[in-house]
């Protein structure tokens, strides 16, 4: 196995470190969540994971309940982001949070977005819930980082047995998208409702919902999509020949190429060649579609694909999405240089805490509110992808390895700068650092791995 180049962490001191390592230990405690769960399969399991804090008493806190949290239920990419967090610090814990999601599994591979946690619940959220499709979980994906997630753990923890346990999983899993969401045959996976993308109200998604998500109300088209599928019952060829949304989403496939690369490996450490290959193959099938189909030699920029009626036609709205084909192993040189110049543009997306959601140009001045992922937020999960991008194309091509690795640890710096002043959170203003949405917010804990010059994952 080949892994990504390690970086130098001396711009930060050991002992800030070890108080970065202490703060995130406390706060993946506090968020700690242990149920047991009965509903699918004939014994009863202790499943644990996380989940962050709420910032204060709820209006609906005098009306339904206490919330302990926030989100006391399982997201997939969070729960993923977790397990890459404590893969170093408490990979047994890793193990666990990992070990919950896949509980969820179903037996055609899928494992949904959301399980939900009934211990904490309030009745407006448990009705959305049951639009999703079922009183345990929903019927939907999100961005498949698993196997990223178990090659951190496998990496850390050097624990055959547990590789062993989960490699079947993980192939039904990916193969689940390979056989369901990939219906045109090109290796693109198709998400059916904005909430697939991980990024739930970006505005690449508006011209497909026909309306801004951003604006009063803007959920209400995610709504009416969740009811549609409702009446659908969930059925999944009713649903994709209903053409109300499909799209082959930027993110998500990224993410799709460089887990099934990732998943290669992992079978082929476990000495199962044969499936090594058919997901490499598939792999490489959905990275030629990505730059066949996503790339626009123009402006050097990638693009989600409004995929209704097989239309395929780019979504002209540029986010960090289209920072992602960084992942990918089979970009060319020209290419990566292209999306450096673009990252790096402090008039779009190097702002004074990158990464915005979207770029200077077209975002509006406040991050404030709860219209996630628009505007000027800054996240940490796209900026550990971003910079697990850097230093992989900085491994690819030696000679821009300077550049790729001075902006990934200047990128780990400033997301570092916005956690030590401000905590936890779930996302923070790109120009001022203001904090925003939940506090002890789990996966902003990834920068911990960010200045650690990032947790060795396979490669190839």
């Amino acid at each position: 196995m080949q892994h990504i180049i390690a970086s130098e962490t001396s711009w930060l001191p050991a002992t800030a470190r070890q108080e970065l390592e202490a703060r995130v230990r406390a706060m993946m405690d506090e968020n700690r969540v242990t149920v047991v769960r009965r509903w699918n399969g004939p014994d009863p399991a202790v499943c644990t994971y996380h989940a962050p804090s709420w910032e204060k008493p709820h209006l609906l806190h005098f009306i339904t309940g206490a919330w302990e949290v926030h989100y006391p239920h399982q997201w997939f990419w969070d729960s993923c982001a977790h397990a890459v967090i404590m893969a170093s610090l408490q990979p047994e814990l890793a193990k666990a949070e990992l070990r919950s999601l896949l509980y969820a599994q179903q037996p055609d591979g899928f494992i949904p977005h959301l399980i939900m946690h009934h211990g904490h619940r309030h009745s407006l959220g448990m009705a959305l819930a049951h639009l999703g499709g079922s009183r345990y979980h929903s019927r939907y994906l999100q961005p498949p980082l698993l196997a990223e997630a178990v090659a951190h753990v496998f990496e850390h923890s050097h624990d055959k047995d547990f590789l062993r346990e989960v490699l079947p999983r993980l192939a039904a899993y990916y193969s689940y998208i390979h056989s369901y969401r990939c219906p045109s045959g090109d290796g693109l996976a198709e998400i059916i409702i904005s909430y697939e993308s991980g990024m739930d109200l970006s505005p690449e998604y508006d011209g497909v919902y026909g309306r801004s998500l951003g604006q009063r109300f803007g959920r209400a088209p995610i709504i009416g999509l969740l009811l549609h599928h409702w009446r659908l019952k969930h059925d999944l060829k009713r649903i994709l020949a209903g053409q109300r949304f499909r799209v082959k989403d930027l993110l998500f496939n990224c993410a799709y190429a460089r887990n099934q690369s990732v998943l290669g490996d992992l079978l082929e450490a476990a000495g199962k060649g044969v499936e090594a290959s058919v997901f490499r193959e598939r792999a490489r099938a959905t990275e030629d579609a990505i730059m066949g189909k996503m790339y626009s030699p123009d402006t050097g920029l990638f693009h989600s694909l409004d995929s209704r009626f097989g239309w395929d036609t780019p979504v002209p709205v540029t986010t960090l999405a289209t920072f992602m084909p960084l992942l990918l192993a089979s970009i060319g040189k020209h290419a990566v240089e292209r999306l450096i110049d673009h990252l790096s543009d402090a008039g779009a997306f190097w702002t004074r805490y990158p990464v915005p959601a979207d770029p200077l140009s077209t975002a509006p001045t406040t991050s404030r509110g709860h219209v996630i992922w628009r505007g000027l937020q800054t996240w940490i999960l796209p900026n550990w992808l971003i910079h697990t991008g850097l230093r992989l194309q900085a491994q690819r091509y030696p000679s821009l390895a300077p550049v790729l690795l001075g902006l990934a640890e200047d990128l780990a710096r400033r997301s570092y700068e916005l956690v030590d002043r401000h905590g936890f959170r779930e996302y923070y203003h790109s120009q001022t650092g203001e904090p925003s949405g939940a506090q002890h917010f789990a996966w902003t804990g990834l920068v911990w791995d960010m200045v650690q010059g990032g947790a060795p994952a396979p490669t190839r």
